[in-house]
């Protein structure tokens, strides 16, 4: 008796985005050409990602309308 063959599921991979090496130096160019300010390293983050993947990030610093 032949065996029924099964079918893998597919699976969507994401896109790969830039590596995270890549994120971080560009977010140490940010930070030190803003002058090394504190406590807004999630900030230099999004905004290197953003630029890096060609997408927008406001600041936390503009104003909210």
């Amino acid at each position: 008796m032949k065996m029924p063959t099964r079918k893998r599921p597919s699976r969507s991979v994401p896109a790969p985005g830039p590596a995270l090496e890549v994120i971080a130096r560009l977010a140490e160019l940010m930070w030190e050409k803003e002058g090394c300010p504190e406590g807004r390293d999630i900030e230099f983050w999004l905004r290197a990602e953003a630029e890096l993947k060609g997408t927008d990030v406001p600041t936390l610093h503009e104003s909210k309308r």
